[in-house]
């Protein structure tokens, strides 16, 4: 067998890690001097450094592999090896945490982490009904916001855009670059409708939860591995961004959850939320941050990342558990911070104390979004905090836009109808519906029409405005739909489905349509929602 000096590979991993750092940060600078085809080149060259840092790290692990079923054999015999090694289906590698002289040797916290569904909250049968649907809305907005941004994600030039929107008002007739077509993206060829990395990302968390009824941070990990690893990028013309390349990276060396997570705080930990709130929202702040925290640290290991997604979870927690308007919803989650944030994050597995501090260092970036969305408009606050994909900017915009959006309140008085085939009820509903889908698609359009990383800024809007609209419908339209028939607990699943569909009306049909993934996203989200019934 050939002799290979690991510790000078390790370096290897390691240089190239540095190197696409640096280039990562270059790209940046390169956008924000608008110097853009530059910045572009730079990705590109970005990307195929991480490339070759996997590529690294999967040769490192081949042949600690095969030194590995060699002490084995000297130790076992042959005929015992396969009971004591784990095979990766992602990678065909060993997973050498089982094996003696392994390098990721398993400690005390160095397992997975699993949890079942609790039932909703709420006392009646009408209670749960109103959470599943503000559930619902939230998923589907999130991924229908998503996949209208993906085909101009990541372009910032603004002359650019504006070449493209009125390319797309001369070909389609229609404002706004939702759906671009052709696509415009210069860094992946995603087709119309298909959701961006952040989308397919927060996508998988959905399906492996709601076909395994619970969290399992290991079979999440795993599938995770499988569906990104390998030649994806190549066979589905796919992109994988830092977090997830950090983790197969962690992955095929043998890090096992909790110790999967890439160095990373990018608006990934805030775009799988709406599965995360669907499985377990309702649940105490306390119990909620454990399980937000075990499913941030599979692909991100920062204590930024866990803290961004415990107060992004907090505030859609309060939109869709508690049926609270965002702007309420925001001002009690930095409450609780400012109140609480040491006592939640005595349950969990971080370093208290410098998590504490994430949580406090993020919420008073949220304080800022406040004040501005009475008075400035999307254009002017993107321009001035960012628009690429790193927090505090990626989540400070999107919550931004929908405040600003949602400054006034929604008025559910219905002008008064000539249309005697109309009923009263019929009216009101017809316009609250009208109102909530033109918000939806006005802040939406104005969120894209900024580029940067607009697909994931597009994807939070929908989640918060998705959840908030999906309960004003549900009680707008309440005379109509919650009959007796509708609150009897053995209804059928058809009248089930019926009020799920009727709630999801915010989003525009043709939108909807669009949307590749909407058919296997609401499935798999009523799956969930249905273990919690």
């Amino acid at each position: 067998m050939a002799e290979y000096d690991l510790a000078e590979m390790w370096k290897d991993i390691r240089r190239l890690e540095a190197e696409a750092d640096a280039l990562h940060v270059k790209a940046q600078e390169l956008n924000k001097q608008s110097r853009f085809e530059e910045a572009v080149h730079k990705y590109r060259e970005y990307r195929r450094c991480d490339d070759d840092a996997i590529e690294a790290a999967l040769r490192v692990a081949s042949i600690m592999q095969r030194q590995n079923n060699g002490q084995l054999e000297s130790q076992l015999g042959a005929s015992q090896i396969q009971s004591a090694v784990s095979h990766d289906k992602a990678s065909n590698l060993v997973n050498i945490n089982t094996l003696p002289g392994g390098n990721c040797t398993p400690g005390a916290n160095d397992c997975p982490y699993k949890a079942q569904f609790p039932k909703f909250p709420g006392c009646s049968y009408r209670e749960k009904l109103r959470v599943r649907r503000r559930c619902i809305g939230a998923i589907l907005g999130a991924v229908v916001g998503d996949a209208a941004a993906t085909s101009v994600q990541w372009v910032y030039d603004p002359e650019k855009l504006k070449r493209l929107e009125k390319q797309q008002l001369d070909r389609h007739g229609h404002p706004g670059l939702d759906f671009m077509d052709p696509p415009a993206n210069e860094h992946f060829e995603y087709e119309v409708g298909r959701n961006s990395p952040y989308g397919e990302q927060a996508l998988v968390l959905l399906e492996v939860l709601a076909k395994d009824g619970c969290l399992d941070t290991f079979s999440y990990a795993q599938r995770f591995a499988d569906h990104f690893g390998g030649d994806w990028h190549v066979r589905c013309n796919g992109y994988r961004d830092a977090s997830c390349k950090g983790f197969l990276r962690r992955w095929a060396l043998g890090k096992r959850p909790p110790h999967t997570g890439a160095q990373d705080k990018q608006i990934n930990c805030i775009t799988r939320l709406p599965a995360i709130i669907a499985a377990f929202g309702g649940t105490s702040l306390a119990e909620l941050y454990k399980h937000v925290e075990q499913v941030t640290l599979v692909t991100q290991g920062l204590d930024e990342a866990v803290a961004w997604a415990c107060l992004g979870s907090t505030i859609l927690n309060y939109i869709v558990t508690h049926g609270k308007h965002p702007r309420s919803a925001v001002l009690e989650a930095l409450n609780d911070v400012h109140t609480k944030a040491v006592l939640f994050c005595n349950y969990l597995d971080r370093s208290q104390e410098s998590l504490a501090d994430s949580m406090y260092l993020v919420a008073g970036h949220l304080y800022r979004v406040c004040w501005w969305s009475r008075s400035a408009d999307v254009r002017t606050t993107i321009a001035e905090m960012g628009r690429n994909c790193h927090t505090p900017n990626s989540y400070q915009t999107p919550v931004h836009a929908v405040l600003h959006h949602l400054r006034d309140e929604i008025d559910l008085e219905s002008p008064v109808s000539t249309h005697t085939e109309e009923t009263k009820e019929e009216i009101k509903m017809n316009f609250i519906i009208h109102k909530c889908q033109d918000i939806f698609k006005t802040c939406i359009r104005a969120a894209m029409r900024e580029g940067g990383c607009c697909a994931s800024r597009c994807g939070v809007i929908g989640a918060l405005l998705g959840g908030y609209f999906a309960g004003v419908i549900d009680d707008a339209i309440g005379p109509a739909l919650h009959t007796s028939d509708f609150l009897a607990e053995e209804d059928t699943f058809e009248t089930l489905l019926e009020s799920d569909e009727l709630v999801l009306k915010f989003i525009p049909e043709k939108w909807r349509a669009k949307t590749l993934a909407f058919d296997d996203a609401m499935k798999w989200a009523r799956a969930i929602l249905n273990e919690r019934m």
